[in-house]
């Protein structure tokens, strides 16, 4: 059994306070590793014996992309279940999966120290792997996949992606780098909505995870393809930049099912990249940014289950900015909660609200039930808070909107069963919409109802540049929440530290650490 021993030394002092100095030694001792895999190596062309015992003797990729080195149920020498294809060096050609791990042993592809793919780009994928199951895609200490040659003033433009998975179960992808899949020009009119760093289309139980994007159409993608049902997806830890979409979740077919989603503690920023030029332009103008955005619009579809929550959406997204999350179509019941929403400087506000629920005005199940909590929203005196399209028996409590134009926007068709609990601090001379009209704060609460346990106070946050909008302790945010069954922050600081449950994002808890978007 290996065994390490470390040497301490620790100052302790006796009874009448004198210092002295106390040396030992602990023996630690660890289980060997044990793994009934193998252990197969890879680079571009092979080197050394090309046995696949180390980089320095590996197979060529055109042995890993051949099917035949592939076995399920496992075969000694051949890559199956519980095994490990190390990626060494510079690859440039795709890697192609050919063949399924199984429960509790899973194949895993994993890039060794300072290896990458590079090309100019990739058509379906750098990593492709379809109608498979139980991989993993592990980035490891600094994985990259880039494309270098792949944009609005380079060589290329192709739709390009990092890692492309259809219809795969149980997989999994994780601290990759995904650099350049399209790398566009700001305001340069180039139309091609290309580019995606992660895309899968159905599967169920998949885990996209601690991957950092940049320069992309869409950073990570998810489809749900007609007449199936996707479930148990989990997206999370991701950084996210320069991309038109952050994260997408959406139907992609008529009778798209979406059950168990959870899109949590992303940081997502900077769509400004893939702005449309507004000069004559109609429709979408070609882009329609957000940070995050869920969709069920084909008929038959819907998502279930879906809960969007500890993300981190800041820095400017651009003028053609529709919403930092937006939902739309037949999702109903879904939990909205500790997302921290900013916009920095002079950038544009989103179109239609930080967070934006849409339905449609002749369905009533359509963006029914929303539950909004506990976000913070920190706007420059302009744009909308939270902003209803449709939407219907909508609860808004706990969240902070800071000095936004409008507070809640909610035009008809929409309807809001309970708004209470938050603070509007800052807001503009269109204060909060309901129905067919605008409201002071004071109208909103005494001739509709809605925030009777609500203010208008300044939040108090904490000063300076790692503070990310936490509360001061005399904040009138602390204590004065409702219990809404959110039993954490977005920083895991447990719900409530005080006699009741704070307002915004982060619970004030006396000695915790400020900061952080726990990414």
């Amino acid at each position: 059994t290996p065994s390490t021993t470390y040497a301490y030394t620790v100052t302790a002092f006796d009874a009448a306070g004198n210092e002295s100095a106390q040396s030992g030694a602990v023996i630690q001792t660890t289980k060997a590793a044990t793994s009934s895999g193998e252990h197969i190596y890879i680079s571009q062309l092979g080197s050394g014996g090309q046995d696949g015992s180390s980089c320095d003797n590996a197979y060529p990729v055109s042995w890993f992309n051949t099917s035949a080195n592939w076995a399920n149920p496992k075969q000694p020498g051949k890559i199956g279940p519980g095994d490990t294809a190390h990626l060494c060096g510079t690859i440039i050609t795709q890697l192609t999966i050919q063949a399924s791990g199984n429960s509790g042993s899973p194949i895993t592809i994993l890039f060794e120290l300072n290896s990458k793919l590079s090309g100019s780009y990739w058509i379906n994928g750098a990593i492709n792997a379809s109608n498979a199951g139980y991989l993993i895609v592990d980035g490891g200490t600094n994985g990259i996949i880039e494309a270098t040659a792949n944009g609005t003033t380079l060589s290329n433009q192709q739709q390009s992606s990092g890692v492309v998975f259809t219809n795969c179960n149980y997989c999994e992808v994780k601290n990759l780098a995904v650099n350049g899949m399209y790398q566009r020009i700001p305001g340069s009119g180039d139309a091609h909505g290309y580019g995606n760093g992660i895309r899968f289309s159905g599967g169920n139980n998949n885990l996209i995870h601690h991957n950092v994007i940049i320069e992309s159409n869409n950073g990570i993608s998810y489809t749900a393809p007609g007449s199936g049902l996707t479930t148990n997806i989990k997206i999370y830890n991701n950084t996210v930049s320069r991309v038109s979409n952050g994260i997408i979740f959406g139907s992609g077919n008529t009778n798209a099912i979406g059950d168990n989603i959870e899109i949590y503690n992303n940081d997502l920023s900077d769509g400004f990249v893939w702005d449309g030029i507004f000069d004559n332009c109609t429709g979408d103008c070609w882009f329609h940014n957000d940070g995050i955005q869920t969709w069920a619009v084909h008929a038959g579809s819907k998502i279930t289950n879906l809960k969007i929550y500890n993300n981190y959406v800041h820095g400017d997204w651009g003028a053609h900015i529709t919403a930092w999350i937006f939902t739309e179509g037949w999702i109903s019941d879904h939990y909205i909660y500790n997302n921290l929403l900013t916009v920095s400087g002079s950038a544009s506000s989103p179109t239609n609200g930080f967070i934006y629920v849409k339905g449609y005005s002749s369905d009533a199940t359509s963006g029914a039930n929303a539950k909004i909590y506990h976000n913070t929203i920190v706007s420059q005196d302009r744009g909308t808070g939270i902003g209803l399209g449709n939407a219907k028996n909508i609860d808004i409590k706990n969240n902070i909107i800071y000095k936004a134009s409008t507070g809640i926007y909610a035009p008809m068709g929409s309807s809001i069963t309970g708004s209470n609990n938050n603070i509007f601090y800052g807001l503009g001379n269109n204060q909060m919409y309901y129905q067919a009209g605008f409201y002071t704060f004071s109208n909103w609460r005494s001739v509709l109802g809605f925030d009777l346990n609500s203010s208008t106070g300044d939040p108090l946050f904490i000063s300076g540049p790692d503070s990310n909008f936490s509360l001061q302790s005399l904040s009138p945010a602390v204590d004065t929440g409702a219990n809404v069954a959110i039993t954490t922050d977005k920083n895991g600081v447990s719900r409530p530290q005080g006699p009741a449950w704070d307002i915004g994002a982060y619970e004030y808890a006396p000695g915790a650490p400020v900061c952080g978007n726990n990414i």
